[in-house]
């Protein structure tokens, strides 16, 4: 479609975001809104090797929508050297975009693949669209392979599915002309009618950031010094603590429901509760908690059982 068209068009890094949403304004195009947590590196001193993480698919929204009347939604992590002087390297987690009605998909961008032209560079995805189920964990990753002698790097993103391993596909880039010199950790960023109310157009349960590492060439664990920026960061946030049926998980958050998408007024929580774990989906298939139950959930202590609703492919229970 012609709005779809649009944000491929005028889709860009964090970096050039307010002057590329005016551009796309003017153009008539569907516009941009982003946050993210984000770190700077000294590409000068510091060649980074490899950058890793995890984030789970968060339940979809309430409303689908239409690309003139919801948001198409895109949410990753990301390698960047400095704004227009090199590529943005993405595994993308997007909603109506590229995939069916009511479903998630996952695929590897890169800004800054060659065009017709050298002055000319455009966005450009790997051609897979993983559909990936909600309250997936993805595991992701960027690697630096090396540098040709023109002067080029080659590196490799990609994704894994940890409930589906299958469902995993890696890119590996040619050109890239400068060392990272930003990393981006949770990273949401909305396209469309930003008018309609956030609640139902933006996912119905909270997307979290954990086991991020990143390291040099050399093997030197580099500190991780998030920031949070973007247009708004109400509801983003880079020094997440979440303990989990013991379990602890540090990271990044980006929260958009009240109470995590559970019902108001309804006392149920997204939150490890022991007696509840299996029936609320609290436990990984490796048997270790996870960073957020599937469903909403609570103990009825009176009937003695678990109560539960608003899960993957809402149903309700």
């Amino acid at each position: 479609s012609k709005a779809t068209v649009s944000v491929l068009n005028c889709r860009i890094s964090c970096d050039t975001m307010a002057l590329r949403y005016t551009a796309c304004l003017l153009a008539g195009a569907l516009c941009a809104s982003a946050s993210h947590c984000a770190m700077k590196i000294d590409r000068q001193h510091t060649t980074l090797k490899r950058f890793e993480g995890k984030m789970n698919v968060p339940i979809y929204p309430i409303v689908e929508g239409t690309h003139n009347g919801g948001r198409i939604i895109f949410i990753w992590p990301g390698v960047n050297p400095v704004a227009r002087t090199g590529g943005l390297l993405q595994p993308v987690l997007s909603a109506r975009q590229g995939c069916a009605p009511g479903k998630w998909c996952m695929t590897n961008w890169y800004s800054n693949c060659p065009a017709n032209t050298k002055q000319h560079r455009k966005y450009c995805t790997d051609k897979h669209n993983t559909v990936v189920e909600e309250n997936d964990v993805i595991a992701w990753f960027f690697e630096y392979q090396g540098t040709f002698p023109n002067g080029t790097a080659q590196w490799t993103e990609g994704y894994r599915s940890v409930n589906h391993p299958h469902k995993a596909h890696n890119f590996t880039i040619y050109y890239e002309t400068h060392n990272a010199s930003s990393i981006f950790g949770a990273t949401v960023e909305t396209w469309g009618n930003h008018g309609q109310p956030r609640d139902t157009n933006m996912p119905d349960s909270p997307v979290f950031f954990w086991d991020m590492k990143a390291w040099d060439i050399h093997g030197k664990a580099l500190p991780m010094h998030w920031k949070a920026g973007g247009k708004s960061t109400d509801n983003i946030d880079c020094h997440m603590k979440r303990v989990q049926g013991g379990k602890t998980f540090t990271g990044h958050s980006i929260h958009w429901s009240p109470m995590d998408g559970c019902a108001l007024g309804s006392n149920m929580t997204r939150d490890f509760d022991a007696r509840c774990a299996k029936q609320c989906g609290c436990v990984a298939p490796d048997g270790t908690p996870k960073v957020m139950c599937d469903f909403c959930c609570k103990y009825d202590a009176a009937a003695g059982q678990c109560v539960s609703d608003r899960g993957p492919g809402r149903h309700k229970h």
